[in-house]
């Protein structure tokens, strides 16, 4: 994990806490809060899909390397599948 998406990740877990307050409801900052929640929580569901997709390769690329020509094959469709996403 990178440190720009350590930092995503910490800035959404301290907005998460702060609108646990019931307070925070009442505020004028709630709107705010609220939308910045919402593209955080969009730009994490990317970093979290990207990561999916860099394991799936690397399984990919082992299963590419091995033996079995014919599941070797298929690996190599499947990484070219997953370098286009």
């Amino acid at each position: 994990m990178d440190s720009k998406e350590q930092k995503i990740r910490q800035e959404y877990t301290d907005l998460q806490q702060r609108l646990q307050d019931p307070a925070i409801f009442g505020s004028k900052e709630y709107p705010k809060l609220a939308r910045r929640q919402g593209q955080l929580e969009k730009i994490i569901h990317l970093f979290d899909e990207a990561s999916a997709l860099t394991e799936a390769r690397n399984e990919a690329e082992e299963l590419a390397s091995g033996t079995d020509l014919d599941l070797a094959n298929l690996a190599t469709i499947e990484i070219d599948e997953l370098d286009e996403k």
